[in-house]
């Protein structure tokens, strides 16, 4: 509830300070004067962005500044974030000229976002805004919900649609994965059987390296190594027949002379190493191989083992690698798919679930529906639009998991018959100004909410007559039994209702246009008020404006 509201340098208003009640306050005054100044301010505190159009001409800010009473539900909202204050929630609004702009609530700075939230169940605004958005759909079915307490349903079929949107985009995630696994899979594979049929070693090309040097140098080796053998140990003077002689010539040296006989043992050594070396380079002859089948078998193997560096390598090392790579990754495709046949299962039980509670949100709306036509039509009959007709429509096309959307399946239409005879039509097609005030204060007298919250309801008598603003009149007023509700009109069938009267003025002040703001808290200045929206003064616009308040 809406307790005090206070602007300063806001627009043509200089200074305005308003106590409100509870129940019906309504705002009244000259076309012109400034009455939609309020609701202007009110939609500040709601969290509507300012602009420096809205600071008064000559002043360096604008400051909207209301206290409201809190929700016992917002009231724990704001001890949570530290923004109790004595019970209250204080909100202002401080706009500059250059056009920056800050929000306090209760002393404390907070964001616009921040702000519409705290606010959204303290203070509701129906203006033009809120006919146009009546014409569209969501905005009908928002309110066929509301209508229908079908909060709770909507939260759960809320909660599996984003499940089955979830698992939508993890299956178009997987599958897209799956496609180009696909593609990569028979490459792979390729590469694979490739790397397989070689089967390649690390380090086997240079042990190949090396054979193939040794089978090609193999004639010179054995050569050579002949030569060496000869001269060692077989051909005339070889280095053993040398060595054996000179042996035995130092063991009679030493026979003779015992001090050579380290140097008879050293011969004996001599020979034995070189009788040695020849044994051991006669094995690495015999060893040296000669087939020539075995040399083109090395060269056809180091050429495949070359074919795979070069595609893999650069070395053997990277090819095994490059092997280990393909194995996982083959596997991982056979997981990949695994993974997708699960998540297809899922999406196809989630799908299930959530199309089983869009059907049972459509029945509760179909009987939401049948209700609110028939309390609507007659609640328009109340209000003067005699064989007025407005019909809820729930449009529901066959239930299939791929109609299903964020708020079901169904469409909600409203469709309007002003007159008997016509066949009903949508809302936005047919219906007049006036006849849009009318349906709008029917549809919100119907919906529940917080008995603290503040209704204001802009230009809610446009385009009606005298007869009817009584009646919209009574409909206001039995509204404000639940909670405060602000109105600004013309009629004073309807100010006579308000518990709290705000008379707003425009006049001259040093040569500047000013709006005034005065709460109306006597009975003379009530009836001097509706005097004046009777008819301009007079005794009979007296004495008609007095009955207004007695009757009232």
């Amino acid at each position: 509830m809406l307790l005090e509201i206070h602007l300063r340098d806001f627009v043509l208003v200089r200074e305005a300070a308003l106590s409100l009640g509870p129940g019906l306050v309504c705002v009244t005054g000259e076309t012109g004067a400034g009455k939609s100044l309020l609701v202007q301010a009110l939609k500040l505190l709601a969290g509507q962005r300012g602009s420096p159009q809205l600071v008064r001409h000559g002043a360096e800010q604008a400051v909207v500044e209301a206290e409201f009473r809190p929700t016992p539900a917002l009231q724990e909202e704001l001890r949570a974030r530290g923004l109790e204050s004595d019970g209250g929630l204080l909100v202002r609004r401080i706009i500059t000229a250059s056009g920056k702009g800050r929000v306090f609530v209760n002393g404390v700075m907070v964001t616009l976002k921040e702000l519409r939230g705290l606010m959204a169940p303290l203070l509701s605004i129906v203006g033009q805004h809120e006919y146009h958005r009546l014409f569209h759909p969501h905005r009908q079915r928002e309110l066929l919900d509301g209508y229908g307490g079908l909060q709770k349903e909507l939260a759960r079929y809320a909660g599996l649609f984003r499940r089955l949107s979830s698992l939508r985009e993890e299956v178009e995630r997987l599958e897209a994965r799956s496609q180009e696994v696909r593609r990569r899979r028979a490459e792979m594979e390729q590469e694979l059987r490739e790397i397989e049929a070689v089967d390649p070693r690390p380090g086997e090309d240079d042990e190949l390296e090396q054979e193939r040097r040794l089978l090609r140098s193999s004639k010179e080796l054995r050569q050579l190594g002949e030569e060496c053998y000869q001269g060692l140990y077989v051909g005339s003077g070889s280095v053993v027949e040398l060595l054996d002689r000179c042996r035995r010539s130092l063991e009679r040296v030493a026979s003779l002379d015992p001090a050579a006989q380290s140097m008879a043992q050293e011969a004996e050594s001599l020979l034995v190493a070189a009788t040695e070396l020849a044994t051991d380079l006669r094995s690495y002859c015999d060893s040296i191989p000669t087939d020539l089948r075995r040399l083109e078998e090395i060269e056809e193997r180091l050429y495949h083992l070359r074919q795979l560096m070069r595609r893999f390598g650069p070395g053997l090392d990277d090819v095994a690698a490059h092997r280990r790579r393909l194995q996982e990754a083959l596997a991982g495709m056979e997981e990949l798919e695994g993974r997708l046949e699960e998540a297809r299962s899922r999406l196809e039980a989630a799908g299930r679930e959530a199309l089983e509670a869009a059907r049972a949100l459509s029945q509760a709306r179909r009987r939401a529906a049948e209700e609110l036509s028939r309390r609507i039509s007659q609640e328009l009959e109340r209000l003067r639009m005699e064989g007025a007709r407005l019909t809820v429509e729930v449009r529901t096309p066959a239930p299939a998991v791929d109609h299903l959307g964020p708020a079901g399946l169904d469409e909600v239409v409203f469709l309007f018959r002003p007159n008997p005879g016509h066949p009903p039509r949508p809302l936005a097609e047919i219906a007049s100004g006036g006849e849009l005030s009318r349906v709008l204060l029917t549809i919100h007298s119907m919906m529940e909410r917080e008995a603290q919250g503040t209704l204001v309801f802009d230009e809610i008598d446009a385009g009606i007559g005298g007869g009817v603003a009584e009646v919209v009149g009574a409909k206001l007023q039995e509204l404000a039994r639940r909670g405060q509700v602000l109105a600004v009109t013309h009629f004073p069938q309807i100010a006579a209702r308000a518990q709290t009267h705000i008379k707003v003025e425009k006049g001259l002040a040093d040569g500047a246009a000013e709006t005034t703001m005065t709460l109306l808290s006597t009975p003379e200045e009530r009836r001097r008020e509706l005097a004046r929206m009777v008819g301009g003064g007079g005794e009979a616009s007296e004495r008609l404006a007095q009955e207004l308040l007695e009757w009232r």
